[in-house]
């Protein structure tokens, strides 16, 4: 489902003008993506009867609208997103919130949750002292056994690892569909709607997913494709791996909607675009600790695109690019 999609029936069901037909389609959309919307350990906050605490809210928030709750500007706007929140937790209710219970690993132990706010980084020191450095829009879980009986780590959104070895006890990632596995290195992971990407920069990690697996080592970059269940290998410089934490983030034929997920990540902006037929244009290109207007000023050269900004969100528009 578009993001523009799913905003405008949350939209519809806070105003409670929804037909039969859309609430069966968010109904759907829930039931499969319940981890991205309603991360469970947020979820155990609220009683039975749909009760949301303020934490909960802020991240469903800013999963649904790409701006933290304490950026909104009128009362009625705020009252208006608090009442989309409380329409999506019944919808959650009734289809049962045993379906996010399934997420969490088995044995009843803890789970520790990092997570970070649209356009905020944050860095993370774990038991066995790896270290994450979380970008913007994103979360790391782990249970409390970690660096006991294994070192498993969730992650939604996009990380930056650099791990301790620690014989007999590898470090795996689990970000969807695919686990990444590694005993000592340093690597980057970003999740998007149907694509994750795992680059290395120094070490190598172990890729595992349905009956494919491969092997990446420094200056290596993989895209799992969800839609066309493939890996795709190739190489790119280490020194970009993770360049994100300084303010540098390199573009190397990627896809606008992935640019623009980038900059969401950093500035904590949303991105819509008039037309979608141009999320799919790629470009290469650098922001090298650009502000955000010097980045779209940039990318309007590059793709003679036009930006309009309102708030925090972005209006795009331009012409379909050239196949």
């Amino acid at each position: 489902m578009e993001q523009s999609r799913f905003q405008h029936l949350f939209r519809k069901l806070a105003e409670r003008s929804t037909t039969t037909e859309e609430k069966e389609e968010m109904r759907l959309y829930l039931k499969e993506n319940t981890d991205e919307v309603f991360p469970f350990p947020q979820w155990q906050e609220t009683s039975a009867h749909g009760r949301l605490s303020s934490s909960l809210i802020n991240n469903i928030l800013n999963t649904i609208q790409g701006v933290p709750l304490i950026k909104m500007g009128k009362a009625r706007h705020v009252r208006m997103l608090r009442q989309t929140v409380a329409a999506a937790a019944v919808i959650m209710i009734a289809i049962g919130v045993y379906r996010l219970q399934q997420s969490i690993p088995s044995g009843n132990k803890t789970a520790t949750i990092v997570s970070t706010a649209w356009g905020e980084q944050k860095k993370a020191t774990l038991p066995d002292g790896s270290t994450i450095h979380l970008n913007g829009g994103s979360t790391i879980q782990l249970t409390d056994d970690f660096n006991k009986n294994n070192r498993t780590v969730k992650l939604t959104g996009e990380a930056y690892f650099e791990v301790q070895q620690a014989a007999g006890l590898p470090f795996i990632v689990q970000s969807g569909s695919l686990n990444t596995m590694v005993l000592g290195t340093a690597f980057n992971i970003a999740t998007t709607e149907n694509e994750i990407h795992v680059s290395v920069k120094s070490g190598s990690v172990k890729l595992a997913v349905g009956n494919q697996s491969e092997i990446l080592k420094g200056g290596m970059t993989a895209s799992w494709d969800s839609t066309r269940t493939r890996l795709v290998i190739a190489t790119m410089s280490a020194e970009n791996v993770g360049s994100w934490e300084n303010n540098r983030m390199v573009f190397r034929n990627t896809t606008l909607k992935d640019i623009c997920l980038s900059l969401e990540r950093r500035h904590g902006v949303h991105f819509e675009m008039k037309d979608n037929s141009i999320s799919e244009c790629r470009y290469s290109t650098v922001f090298d600790k650009l502000t955000l207007q010097a980045s779209l000023d940039k990318l309007a050269l590059l793709g003679n695109l036009q930006f309009l900004q309102k708030d925090s969100t972005i209006i795009i528009k331009g012409s379909p690019c050239r196949k």
